[in-house]
């Protein structure tokens, strides 16, 4: 199956301009998203199959919850619908939101939870792009839509597909369970990897998360391929590019 995609870098990562690592309001990346989306949609003619990595599935779900635009279909890798978060890890936020919004701290994310494969690790550490900064500005836009997500999952109309890595390191992946079960019947199906770290996509047997990414398209679109024949994918936390939706 082949799938035109468009792909993205979060402002403040990748490619994407911006202090790395921040964002200037709570909704700047959903704004940000809709562009590139309503662009690409106009190029193509259609709703496109939107498909987001980590935090980029969190604001991927937020999209699609919040109905910003029109979207075939939607695909989850490792979302952060929820961060584990200890309690001095949250004092110091409050802390840094009060005073410090911009200050930009570590995002304590360690390569080597990534994958199994010491290939893709390797890729990660060496990639120029990939950055460890996080502000309180940042945290506290994901925690919006964390709780945005979860007060209106039942209000997503399109099929979704959310691929959980059992043994996440990076994110809390009770997150994706707990919006897995809020959504309507019908539109969600879930798939979890017990052994996978947090890229299941490029994981050492990711051939079982791409068998089961083509038997959704193929479910979801009645048989017909053609439904999804674009899709937007919007880049993880780090910037480092996670998945090729054209394989």
């Amino acid at each position: 199956m082949t799938v035109d995609c468009q792909s993205f870098d979060h402002r403040g990562h990748g490619r994407s301009g911006g202090r790395r690592g921040d964002v200037p309001t709570d909704d700047a990346i959903i704004r940000d998203a809709k562009i590139v989306i309503d662009d690409f949609a106009q190029q193509i003619g259609s709703p496109p199959l939107l498909f987001g990595h980590s935090m980029g599935g969190l604001f991927a779900a937020r999209f699609a919850t919040q109905g910003c635009s029109p979207i075939s279909g939607l695909i989850l890798s490792s979302p952060a619908l929820a961060v584990p978060m200890t309690t001095v890890q949250s004092l110091l936020f409050n802390i840094l939101k009060a005073l410090a919004p911009s200050l930009s701290i570590s995002n304590s994310v360690k390569s080597l939870w990534l994958s199994h494969d010491p290939a893709i690790v390797a890729a990660y550490d060496n990639d120029p792009l990939v950055h460890s900064k996080i502000n309180a500005r940042l945290l506290s836009s994901m925690l919006s839509a964390i709780v945005f997500c979860e007060a209106h999952a039942a209000n997503l109309r399109v099929p979704t597909l959310i691929l959980v890595a059992g043994d996440d390191h990076v994110v809390d992946n009770s997150g994706s369970t707990r919006f897995f079960h809020k959504l309507a019947a019908g539109i969600g199906t879930l798939h979890v990897y017990p052994d996978f770290y947090h890229e299941v996509l490029n994981e050492v047997d990711a051939g079982r998360v791409f068998d089961d990414v083509r038997a959704w398209l193929s479910v979801s679109s009645c048989g017909h391929a053609s439904k999804f024949p674009y899709a937007v994918s919007v880049q993880d936390v780090s910037g480092h590019q996670s998945v090729n939706m054209n394989t």
